[in-house]
């Protein structure tokens, strides 16, 4: 293809600095035109993000070596250039989303200095035209109050807009190639779908070609053109979205698709008579950001929630696999924080509150500490997981 921007070809990497060691990936070749989007899928450990790691030169040295194949980035070969090469054509040809973006960011630095590091690095533009073009990176993600997110930390922003941040640092250059790394995992399903669909405009904006790696099948259908589907280091299938998802060649495709969860109802179980565990009614939190010069910022977390179960806790070994409990009145606030926060909503004082909007809070809030629920009563404190599976359905 004349307009490819990645070819990867028969790419082996190995484990150690030996090239008889290991192979991790194994002869895999992959091609990605300019403004496509290619899906790469596949079970944990199957390589994946090892694959995209050798492509932007960040494989832990001395542990993982490219010891084969070529891979080349509109036409220049990436495994033979410096390491000076490689910091040159990071941000400016190539950019990489991660999946956690809080391991991703400095915790000490304010995000718009974090982007604006990578403009300091790569280009001769003054101050105040890089902050210019930072808060029009962010207005382009769909930021709200970017003045005041230049000047936020990152444990001051929910996770919806982390990653929004990390999509801005990636595309202030416009490069040739965007790799997000399973960049959705760790978000709800509606910022969730916010992120693919920012991803998808600013790909159509920018003539990026994208490398998404998931191993979530709905991120497939809704992001790709084409889809390789990756085992053991290994390439089992690639084609078409189309091809791929109604038609697969290889029995692991098949199974793969035959793993996804049905969206189609189960039967309703019957209503429990259990004793409440938790409640919370009319539980509210007032969170304030204090100001030397003007005004003081508000915003209220509020829950009405009640949660039953069979608690059965007893012994102190118990009593410590309890513990969690204690913070989940805590995590309830800061939930609705979250969903508030990730809507770009400013509630001040006793500002008025839509119902339904506050309903959906509820609900997100509900679901969430559901599933909490049910990892603290699979560790053994003697509560039915599938009790907690009923609050979680409905909610």
């Amino acid at each position: 293809m004349t307009d490819t921007i990645l070819d990867i070809r028969d790419l082996v990497v190995s484990l150690g600095k030996k090239p008889d060691g290991p192979r991790i990936i194994d002869r895999i070749s992959l091609q990605l035109a300019n403004r496509e989007t290619l899906c790469v899928v596949g079970e944990s450990g199957s390589g994946k993000s090892v694959t995209s790691l050798t492509v932007m030169g960040l494989l832990q040295k001395g542990s993982l070596t490219p010891t084969g194949g070529s891979v080349k980035l509109v036409g220049e070969e990436l495994l033979t250039a410096t390491e000076s090469r490689l910091r040159q054509l990071r941000a400016t040809r190539m950019a990489m989303i991660f999946q956690e973006p809080m391991t991703a960011l400095n915790p000490v630095v304010p995000v718009g200095r974090q982007i604006d590091e990578v403009l300091r690095a790569h280009t001769n533009l003054d101050a105040r035209t890089r902050r210019k073009r930072i808060l029009d990176m962010m207005e382009q993600v769909r930021l709200p109050q970017v003045e005041r997110i230049f000047a936020s930390y990152p444990h001051r922003l929910s996770g919806g807009q982390r990653q929004r941040i990390m999509i801005a640092m990636a595309l202030v250059l416009e490069p040739k190639l965007l790799i997000a790394d399973e960049p959705t995992t760790a978000l709800d399903v509606t910022t969730q779908k916010q992120i693919l669909t920012l991803i998808r405009d600013l790909q159509r904006d920018h003539g990026t070609a994208v490398l998404f790696i998931t191993h979530d099948m709905g991120v497939v259908a809704e992001i790709a053109d084409r889809v390789a589907v990756m085992r053991q280091g290994r390439l089992v299938e690639t084609g078409s979205l189309d091809a791929i998802l109604r038609t697969p060649s290889m029995d692991y495709t098949r199974n793969l698709l035959a793993a996804v969860p049905s969206l189609l109802p189960r039967a309703q179980r019957p209503e429990t008579q259990e004793p409440v565990v938790l409640e919370a009614n009319e539980l509210g939190k007032v969170y304030r950001e204090r100001s030397f010069f003007g005004r003081a910022r508000e915003v209220k977390a509020d829950v009405v929630a009640d949660l039953r179960g069979d608690p059965q806790v007893v012994g102190d070994e118990e009593q410590r696999n309890a513990e969690p409990l204690l913070d989940l009145v805590e995590q309830f606030q800061n939930l609705c924080l979250d969903r508030d926060v990730e809507r770009g909503d400013r509630f001040v004082g006793d500002e008025h509150r839509g119902v339904e909007r506050e309903r959906a809070r509820n609900r997100d809030a509900l679901t969430l500490a559901a599933g909490e629920l049910m990892r603290i009563a699979r560790h053994g404190i003697g509560w039915q997981p599938d009790e907690f599976e009923q609050l979680a359905g409905a909610a």
